[in-house]
């Protein structure tokens, strides 16, 4: 599962949790440029949904792959068996708010590597 390989290669734009909309869906957009980004990906950075099952079910403007929340801890790093808890909107909040996992580890490698030297 997951997204196809389309023959483009990017960082992700910062993950925003917002409320958007009529209908106060959820999403991970946080400028136009980074739209643009997102666009260029053929992500579609609106409506994330719960789950990856939800997110196949609401085709996404163009065609574009709509993100399960599953999907967004991945694009920071997180493996794919973690689990995120509350709400859409409060699981996007704790996956935009955090460290991503491999900064976090590398940070904590060099910590252990300066305490071994004191």
């Amino acid at each position: 599962m997951g997204l196809p390989t389309i023959g483009f290669d990017n960082l992700a734009p910062t993950i925003r949790s917002a409320f958007t909309g009529k209908r106060n869906t959820t999403s991970i957009l946080n400028s136009a440029a980074g739209q643009k980004i997102w666009g260029e990906m053929e992500i579609w950075p609106n409506g994330v949904q719960p789950d990856r099952k939800r997110a196949s079910a609401f085709p996404a403007k163009n065609g574009h792959f709509r993100l399960s929340v599953q999907d967004v801890g991945l694009i920071q790093g997180f493996p794919e068996s973690w689990e995120f808890a509350g709400a859409v909107y409060q699981m996007l909040g704790q996956i935009g708010n955090s460290v991503s996992p491999p900064v976090a580890y590398q940070v904590a490698l060099s910590v252990i590597n300066v305490l071994k030297k004191a």
